[in-house]
């Protein structure tokens, strides 16, 4: 698997993490029949991650969508196998600005395999993304766990958006956005 791990992203990151916690405003946003809780990053922060992104990856590198996405012991802790394929995306990043209390026990985000398609939505299957991201993303059966990369502040992800994943374990930490995922 191609996932470019990442730590230290942001030279000045106590000013994200602050800005996050006085001035985020989650809102509720429903989409595949699930509740998420989002916020858009002011665009100097995302500026900084895709400088980032664009020096790891070799090349410019444009963001075609971002946002802040808040879980914690209560909000958005359903199981969420997906892929970010629908977006449009050459690549998806995850930015962790928590670590969770036991990210040395392997929680933050997991990669999995399809038991048909395998690690990631190629284009051959693009018609059935629908149907395999809401239909499937919480039948375990259809799964196998693969490989698992802890949530440590102030680390970046970056992995090719048809790859399948999710948060691990499903059920967050934290009970607002000073603590939560």
């Amino acid at each position: 698997m191609n996932i470019t791990i990442w730590n230290n992203t942001l030279v000045n990151y106590p000013d994200v993490k602050e800005w996050i916690q006085r001035n985020a405003k989650f809102d509720k946003f429903y989409i595949d029949k699930k509740d998420f809780y989002v916020n858009d990053l002011p665009l100097r922060y995302v500026d900084k991650i895709t400088e980032v992104i664009s020096e790891l990856k070799g090349g410019i590198v444009q963001y075609k969508k971002q946002f802040l996405r808040l879980s914690t012991e209560e909000k958005d802790n359903e199981v969420r196998i997906h892929c970010d394929y629908t977006w449009g995306c050459r690549y998806a990043a995850v930015l962790h600005f928590s670590t969770s209390p036991n990210w040395h026990r392997a929680e933050g985000t997991a990669f999995y395999k399809h038991k048909i398609y395998g690690h990631e939505l190629t284009y051959e299957y693009s018609d059935m993304a629908d149907e395999i991201l809401s239909d499937e993303h919480s039948i375990k059966t259809h799964w196998i766990l693969d490989s698992i990369i802890g949530a440590k502040e102030n680390r970046l992800l970056i992995y090719p958006c048809s790859y399948f994943h999710s948060r691990y374990p499903f059920k967050s930490w934290g009970k607002d956005k000073t603590d939560g995922r």
